[in-house]
């Protein structure tokens, strides 16, 4: 059975809506040759120095990072080599820049590989949900809102809080 046996066509709405898109890829890529036609320039041409510099760095970040998971899962009873720690974390990270919703299937993944090594299951979804977008917002929100850092040393200010020099502890503001 065909499109044209069961009167089913394209309609107007969906004929529209494909020129449209077509239109406004059209559009992008005009409007943008100029940007990509540079940055091609620049990635035939790399700095070598900067390129094995940031490529170094990001290793480094990867790895230290997957230490910190690593000594998380420890606190948490589970003990894991470190290779297979940082295995998972640049697996993880692979799929979370490189998907669609990547985040949530990187989530996924790092559940399921994390019940393979023995996790408790109350303690694994805490673990993959606080590793989301909730962390940097609670590192930002206690960075913000003037807490002590974890040694208690270093009292962070919001601005709102902060004094003026000319002010003292007096309610009136008078430095009496």
């Amino acid at each position: 059975m065909t499109v044209a046996d069961t009167g089913r066509g394209w309609s107007v709405p969906r004929t529209a809506l494909a020129i449209a898109a077509a239109a406004a890829l059209v559009v992008e890529v005009l409007v943008l040759s100029p940007y990509i036609a540079r940055a091609s320039g620049a990635l035939l041409h790399p700095r070598w120095r900067w390129l094995v510099l940031a490529v170094v760095a990001e290793i480094a970040s990867m790895t230290t990072f997957a230490r910190l998971q690593r000594q998380l899962l420890a606190a948490g009873g589970l003990r894991v080599a470190l290779h297979r720690s940082i295995a998972l974390t640049f697996a993880s990270n692979a799929l979370s820049v490189t998907l669609p919703a990547g985040h949530l299937v990187s989530a996924g993944f790092t559940f399921r590989r994390l019940r393979t090594w023995g996790p408790a299951r109350r303690w694994s979804p805490g673990r993959c949900s606080r590793r989301g977008s909730s962390a940097p917002w609670r590192s930002a929100h206690s960075g913000f809102s003037g807490r002590r850092s974890a040694s208690g040393r270093m009292p962070i200010r919001s601005p709102s809080s902060a004094r003026s020099p000319e002010s003292s502890d007096s309610p009136s503001g008078s430095g009496n």
